[in-house]
């Protein structure tokens, strides 16, 4: 897995939702600073959510060369657009969240 430099932090988050729409991901959170937090994953085309993870290492990672990836049911358009990516949330132990999409940004 390979750490992505984001502009927030997933560590110690709290009230982690997840709204699917349109083929978008939006998770939002409180961080560790009481901030509301907004991530919109954009043509997310598969997502999974762990609730009560037992991750310890927080944070945002893309997962290189992802088994996921290759055993998905859209295997061949993930392999023909290679900007599709495996981003892994992890939320201490809120949760962890796997999701296959082209891109995310900060909404808030």
């Amino acid at each position: 897995m390979e750490i992505l430099n984001t502009a927030f932090s997933t560590a110690d988050a709290e009230n982690v939702s997840i709204k699917f729409s349109n083929g978008d991901l939006y998770v939002n959170f409180i961080d560790w600073q009481e901030k509301q937090k907004e991530i919109l994953f954009i043509k997310t085309l598969a997502f999974s959510w762990y609730e009560n993870s037992q991750e310890t290492d927080d944070g945002c990672f893309q997962v290189m060369d992802s088994e996921w990836t290759k055993q998905h049911p859209d295997h061949d358009e993930v392999s023909n657009n290679k900007n599709y990516k495996h981003y892994r949330f992890i939320f201490n132990y809120v949760g962890k969240l796997d999701v296959i999409a082209i891109n995310f940004k900060i909404i808030k």
